[in-house]
């Protein structure tokens, strides 16, 4: 000890001291800029994905969502089916290029062979706006002859062996010019059973339920 204070009693000594105190606040100084930049760093960062969360938050809030609703197998007076599937917009903004493609027929369930859609989808209509629906008559969708007592004890008499099965595809996009696409499997007949309603014209129709698989949307 009485080495140290004879060293600092010397100018060299002192210089020295005054030396190695100043390395050590600059050191010092130095660790805490750099907890400082890292902390802003994360801070940046955190607020990053909070903006990304919110931005993404309202987009789902605010986009089109395309759903299939009220949908039907009309039963005509000459025995003939024909599929009737609503689709419907139920977000807050608009469907733009809306194209799709569907599939109608009587077939043996469970259903294991999908016929594919085609390529090229057609455009079936420009938009639907927020909490609109149009009616899709898919072509070529009426089937079956004979009268309508016919179809409902064909339907019905083959348990779950035969079905009516109505398949579609679509895509469309939103104000965000983000795609989404929507596929449906609808049956009526099978697990689903013949669910039968009328208008007051007395139009007389099946309800389609949703089959167990094929029923998408993102």
């Amino acid at each position: 000890m009485a080495r140290f204070y004879e060293f600092i009693r010397w100018p060299e000594g002192i210089t020295a001291l005054a030396i190695i105190l100043t390395l050590g606040a600059v050191a010092w100084q130095s660790d805490e800029t750099r907890k400082a930049a890292k902390a802003a760093q994360i801070a940046v960062h955190t607020a990053n994905r909070s903006l990304a969360l919110q931005e993404d938050t309202a987009k789902r809030q605010l986009r089109a969502y395309l759903v299939v609703r009220n949908s039907r197998l009309i039963l005509h007076e000459d025995g003939f089916v024909e599929a009737k599937i609503e689709l419907a917009n139920c977000g807050q903004t608009p469907v733009h290029d809306l194209r799709g493609a569907s599939l109608c027929r009587f077939t043996v369930y469970p259903i294991r062979d999908i016929m594919p859609m085609p390529e090229g989808l057609r455009q079936s209509q420009g938009n639907i706006g927020a909490g609109l629906a149009y009616y899709l008559l898919p072509p070529g969708g009426r089937h079956d002859g004979g009268d309508r007592e016919h179809l409902i004890e064909k339907l019905s008499a083959n348990g779950e062996n035969l079905v009516y099965c109505a398949n579609g595809y679509f895509t469309y996009s939103d104000i965000f010019k983000d795609s989404h696409w929507l596929k449906f499997q609808l049956i009526v007949g099978g697990p689903a059973g013949v669910r039968l309603d009328s208008d007051t014209g007395g139009v007389q129709w099946a309800s389609f339920s949703n089959d167990s698989e094929g029923n998408e949307q993102d």
